[in-house]
């Protein structure tokens, strides 16, 4: 019985900084989401495919590599993301909600598909669940969430092989009434883990009066996690000597609406041509996704 759809973790990819002819620094995790752009003429659906990560990873890089596993099973292979133009302009966009912390990038996913790439994305449509929609299900303290990512950079050793952690939803009816701009979940993550998804656990039980929620869905990306400070006192002084700060185990998470007010954002800037050409009609089927954006 699987709890996390297996097209939901082919969306996830390891990001990384350097140089793949020496070594690449495996430094964070992002993921493909696509915005539904509508139908060719043969009523196959278009969509618009964007890497999803943390604005904090991507500021200050003018690239990222990106690491995915081939369909036919051969080592992981690698893919640059450009992040800033000719011109030095920014490639990425995030929210201008404040302390927004969820960045996106179009990429070329036609590209994935040719070199044989497993990969797919969250739709927009279908797979996402925003502020509304979880008010809508019911979605609350106690219920169960996922997150997907790379911590350490431990990406395995020829494929990608992400690691699944979870556990409750912390705190989230701030959230639920737009008071906050995060939500917590009882998650242990480390540096790696920033820019993953965040799943939603179906559950067909519920209490009395409240809904049964039974698909999963994506909820939000991790933003990093909370610390507390431990301080080391001399014994002879009775002074703090050394503070230490440590990891919480709750993991910080922003929603997908900052995802799609990101989205929304580059859409924006495309003129009327550039919006008719946004889907490369390629059917809705798993892996079989795809944007005409360039990316190299």
């Amino acid at each position: 019985m699987a709890l996390i759809p297996p097209h939901f973790i082919d969306t996830v990819v390891a990001l990384g900084i350097g140089d793949p002819k020496k070594e690449v620094a495996w430094v964070a995790t992002g993921f493909f989401y696509g915005r539904h752009v509508g139908k060719d003429p043969t009523g196959q659906d278009m969509w618009r495919v964007y890497l999803v990560s943390n604005r904090h990873v991507l500021e200050g890089h003018d690239k990222l590599w990106i690491r995915c596993n081939p369909k036919a099973g051969e080592a992981a292979q690698i893919f640059r993301i450009r992040l800033v133009d000719a011109d030095g302009n920014f490639m990425w966009y995030s929210s201008d909600a404040e302390g927004a912390d969820v960045a996106v990038a179009s990429i070329n996913a036609p590209v994935l598909m040719e070199k044989g790439m497993k990969f797919d994305f969250f739709t927009d449509n279908g797979d996402g669940a925003n502020i509304e929609k979880m008010n809508e299900l019911g979605i609350t303290e106690g219920d169960f969430a996922y997150t997907i990512g790379f911590p350490f950079g431990l990406v395995g050793r020829e494929r990608n092989f992400a690691i699944i952690r979870g556990g409750p939803i912390a705190r989230m009816r701030d959230l639920l009434v737009h008071a906050e701009t995060q939500f917590l979940v009882d998650s242990v993550v480390f540096p790696g883990n920033s820019g993953g998804p965040v799943i939603y656990k179906p559950d067909a039980l519920a209490v009395q009066g409240t809904k049964s929620v039974n698909r999963s869905y994506l909820i939000g990306v991790v933003t990093g996690y909370l610390t507390y400070r431990d301080v080391a006192i001399s014994r002879q002084t009775g002074q703090d000597r050394v503070v230490f700060e440590e990891n919480s185990g709750l993991a910080s998470v922003q929603p997908v609406d900052l995802i799609e007010e990101a989205v929304a954002k580059h859409w924006l800037t495309l003129d009327a041509r550039e919006r008719t050409l946004a889907g490369s009609g390629v059917s809705s089927d798993s892996s079989a996704h795809g944007s005409p954006e360039t990316t190299a």
